[in-house]
């Protein structure tokens, strides 16, 4: 018997190894998986623990987007979603935020009569209220109007009319001043092309402070710094040679008058970062060996009013989408999306550098997106939130969020 057990034990080994060897992957997988470089629910190339990734979070956007939605992180590191539809009875602008039990339903934060559309960032205050300014066609053919509405404690405002204009030229964008109170710029052409700048506090009834940037009948680009002051960058064309002109005005005067600064701002996205520097990121040519890539290109309007290098962040890769932001504090952050790859690359600034880099891939293909909708970022808490958009289905979105711990 102890012979035929020796046997059977022999024969139950051989088994267990045959098993083994034969079961499907089993060697190859436990030699190529690295627990360092998986965590749920991203996979990152450069694994970093300050960097607590929330579990990704599906939702609708319903009725469909027109154009690319707005997003905020409030002072609880909720995230809020704006959109504009296409032009209906319902042409609102619609709202969606994170809750305690899920995602809010898609509301509109205010009955405006005619047809609305997103315009520009909202801003996240300190004292926990949202400030969102957008544009309006009144009627078909104008007037044209910009709105805004503060949410605060769950409730929007009554919406507040900061501008109208017969032609449809309104604009406008939006800051915060020293205290966290907010302050936009509203813009219209009546005269000529001529274009009126009004630096306007806005209120629940509309500016309850409304003055008339001068301009000197310049082109211009305006850049709301973190103490209310407002940079600006004017154009000018003189004997066929275009100029470049530096102002900022506070306090409702010039500090600093039409300061000829050389470069071209043509029309490039612009943001003020900590320093004041004014960082300017665009998509452009890149040469490489053998031929040229579409990359990302970033270039500093220094606080000294002098111009850095321009610089290829993308190195030699052709890009997608593309986009940056700000935080409260005037800190940027950068997303972008290498063309036909399957990941995100978000990198943080500091006084025109960039001080990290985190190269994402959600845990579906990214073949299954369309491309990454909106990035934003928030202060307190230090939080970073992308929202994507799922390949075919306009309405349906995902979002990802990074708590960054220090």
């Amino acid at each position: 018997m102890d012979g035929i057990g020796k046997h059977l034990r022999l024969l139950f080994v051989i088994s267990i190894l045959t098993f083994v060897l034969s079961f499907p992957n089993f060697s190859s997988n436990a030699q190529n998986t690295n627990p360092k470089k998986i965590f749920l629910p991203i996979i990152t190339r450069d694994y970093d623990s300050t960097w607590q990734w929330e579990k990704s979070q599906e939702l609708q956007l319903s009725p469909t987007p027109l154009d690319n939605p707005l997003t905020v992180i409030d002072h609880d590191g909720r995230l809020h979603i704006f959109w504009d539809v296409w032009g209906s009875s319902q042409a609102f602008i619609y709202h969606r935020y994170q809750t305690d039990l899920g995602w809010s339903d898609p509301a509109p934060i205010a009955q405006t009569l005619g047809v609305s559309s997103v315009l520009t960032p909202p801003i996240a205050s300190p004292d926990g209220s949202i400030h969102l300014i957008w544009k309006n066609e009144l009627n078909f053919g104008g007037p044209y109007r910009i709105m805004y509405a503060v949410w605060k404690d769950g409730r929007w405002s009554q919406e507040a009319e900061l501008l109208r204009t017969s032609t449809n030229s309104a604009g406008g964008i939006i800051g915060l001043d020293n205290s966290g109170n907010p302050i936009t710029i509203v813009s219209s052409s009546e005269d000529n092309f001529y274009t009126h700048y009004y630096y306007c506090i806005p209120s629940p009834t509309g500016c309850s402070l409304k003055v008339e940037i001068p301009t000197k009948n310049l082109t211009s680009y305006f850049y709301i710094d973190q103490f209310g002051g407002v940079n600006m960058i004017s154009e000018a064309w003189i004997n066929l040679v275009k100029h470049e002109y530096y102002s900022y005005w506070k306090d409702f005067k010039f500090q600093i008058d039409s300061l000829e600064i050389g470069g071209s701002v043509n029309s490039r996205n612009g943001l003020v970062d900590q320093q004041n520097n004014i960082l300017f990121i665009r998509q452009g040519s890149v040469p490489i060996p053998g031929g040229f890539a579409d990359g990302l290109l970033s270039q500093c309007l220094l606080s000294n009013h002098t111009w850095n290098a321009e610089l290829a962040i993308s190195g030699q890769q052709t890009i997608g989408p593309y986009e940056f932001a700000n935080t409260v504090e005037k800190k940027v952050i950068s997303v972008w999306q290498p063309l036909l790859a399957g990941n995100v690359v978000i990198s943080l600034w500091d006084n025109c550098s960039i001080i990290e880099t985190k190269v994402i891939t959600p845990p579906t293909p990214f073949s299954s997106y369309g491309s990454f909708q909106a990035v934003a970022a928030s202060d307190k808490p230090k939080k970073i939130c992308l929202l994507l958009r799922v390949y075919i289905y306009p309405n349906d979105q995902e979002v990802y969020c990074v708590n960054i711990q220090e």
